[in-house]
């Protein structure tokens, strides 16, 4: 996992914050994980996705190997900190920011 992806996580379970309470945003979040960390995003993910009461890990594991596969590649980790910023997460590295 990378330094930046620890930091979210830390952030998010420090302030228990459900980040992806929606559909969309779990998507997103997905999305958003597996296209800049690959493969080793994917525990990042199931714990930023374990805060929410609809947690499933099952289908949290289906849904970021079909993102590794086909996801939205428009969508990098500043996305997952934009979605972490009520649970006071930092702003994204300059390389994740949105342009």
């Amino acid at each position: 996992m990378s330094d930046s992806l620890s930091r979210l996580v830390e952030a998010v379970r420090s302030a228990g914050v459900d980040i992806a309470p929606g559909y969309c945003e779990y998507v997103r979040l997905a999305f958003a994980i597996a296209n800049d960390c690959g493969e080793a995003g994917r525990e990042g993910f199931i714990a930023l996705c374990s805060l929410s009461v609809k947690f499933n890990r099952e289908k949290a594991e289906r849904l970021f190997s079909n993102s590794l596969k086909k996801g939205d590649h428009r969508i990098h980790l500043g996305t997952a900190f934009h979605l972490g910023e009520p649970a006071g997460a930092s702003k994204p590295p300059p390389q994740y920011a949105r342009k």
